[in-house]
């Protein structure tokens, strides 16, 4: 399957939409707009499918909320810089499924990546990066999460994929805006 079939097969809905412009995922223009942009990388096919693997990923409950209902650590701010302090690794974890899903997506259309080189590097970005393993130890901490990703691979499939995205599109509902 190509690119452009890809996008055709599962957007569907209009109120789910794969939007170039977007970063991650937000409700906007009354549509669930999910982007295909990562950083600097605009139209990038793997930054849609990461958003569509979390789509899937989290719990039904929290699906039509805004920030999918999370809850964050401390707040901080230090040197002009600022973010949350963890508690667990709940969120590398969460991580760790989506890359698992993600992985499924990608070979769908051809894409083969390595989980050591091209997702467990990843992490190091992660606030909750020190409790994957207990330490600051990258290589540690990349072991650690290639196994974490290798063992939901098993877990998921693209048929898997397929049945919750179609399932959820049905019973998504726009958040109310307050």
């Amino acid at each position: 399957m190509n690119r452009e079939t890809f996008i055709a097969k599962f957007f569907i809905s209009p109120k789910v939409v794969a939007c170039p412009e977007t970063e991650g995922s937000r409700f906007n223009d009354g549509a669930f707009r999910l982007g295909l942009r990562c950083g600097p990388t605009k139209d990038d096919i793997t930054a849609l499918m990461h958003e569509m693997s979390h789509f899937v990923e989290i719990d039904r409950r929290r699906m039509n909320k805004t920030g999918w209902g999370f809850k964050y650590g401390k707040y901080w701010e230090c040197n002009g810089q600022s973010g949350y302090d963890p508690s667990t690794n709940q969120a590398s974890k969460r991580e760790a499924r989506v890359f698992a899903i993600q992985y499924h997506l990608e070979k769908s259309i051809g894409l083969n990546r390595d989980v050591l080189t091209d997702y467990a590097p990843t992490f190091h970005y992660m606030g909750d990066c020190y409790y994957i393993a207990n330490s600051y130890d990258s290589s540690q901490m990349e072991k650690t999460v290639t196994d974490w990703i290798h063992e939901n691979i098993k877990l998921y499939s693209l048929e898997w994929f397929e049945h919750e995205w179609f399932d959820r599109l049905k019973k998504f509902r726009l958040p109310k805006r307050n």
